[in-house]
């Protein structure tokens, strides 16, 4: 933040970072989509940019199976000389309405330098969404921990590589085995389930409603 000075009018100026979340009740979406308190119990101040292809994630914006089929380009605010872990998890596993299995890994890279995800290690490979016959939208989320070191893969009954598509998976308890951080940045897309065996389209989801900017703040001036 920065000040003009024009006589006796002062303006105050932000210099926003395309990682920054303002202007917006992430709390209230994270609540929405079942990530809080759910998969995190910290909301991150950071937002992943996510872009697959040309088309850029923004909390919650509907996306095709056709769309997300391969790994999408992610950056985030970082320190280069820091090492960070991006897990992919869906919440809603199986689907909305029959969520048993809770979550669902879909991607896990560690070791990453900066925000620099070639340079990590794929823990999990990119697996592309595969929503269910259930009615109902089904959300996948793009969480980052910042990490006190290298970290090692661990196979125990909870994070083993085997048990992603089961029962077992928590990225809470992902990053209380390999002592990271709160979270520190966050995204998500959705995909409505298909209908009737029908493949999943844009007329499949709920209109994407941009948040309402809060109104500025009384700084006193």
């Amino acid at each position: 933040m920065f000040c003009l000075k024009f006589g006796s009018v002062v303006l105050l100026a932000l210099i926003v970072s395309p990682f920054s979340v303002i202007c917006f009740d992430l709390k209230a979406c994270l609540k929405f989509h079942k990530v809080y308190p759910e998969v995190i119990t910290t909301i991150p101040k950071q937002k992943v940019v996510i872009f697959y292809g040309e088309k850029e994630v923004n909390y919650g914006t509907p996306m095709t199976i056709k769309e997300v089929e391969n790994a999408p380009s992610v950056a985030w605010a970082a320190d280069p000389k820091s090492l960070y872990t991006l897990m992919v998890t869906d919440p809603d596993a199986p689907s909305e309405t029959m969520p048993y299995i809770k979550e669902d890994c879909f991607w896990w890279v560690a070791n990453i330098k900066g925000n620099n995800i070639s340079t990590g290690d794929a823990f999990v490979g990119y697996k592309p969404p595969h929503p269910s016959f259930r009615p109902g939208s089904q959300a996948y989320v793009f969480v980052v921990y910042k990490q006190p070191g290298h970290v090692t893969y661990l196979t125990n009954t909870n994070i083993d590589e085997d048990q992603t598509e089961n029962d077992k998976f928590r990225v809470a308890q992902v990053a209380k085995a390999y002592n990271l951080s709160d979270p520190i940045a966050i995204n998500l897309f959705q995909i409505r389930h298909p209908g009737q065996g029908k493949p999943a389209g844009p007329e499949d989801c709920p209109p994407y409603v941009p948040p309402t900017p809060h109104p500025p703040e009384d700084h006193g001036i």
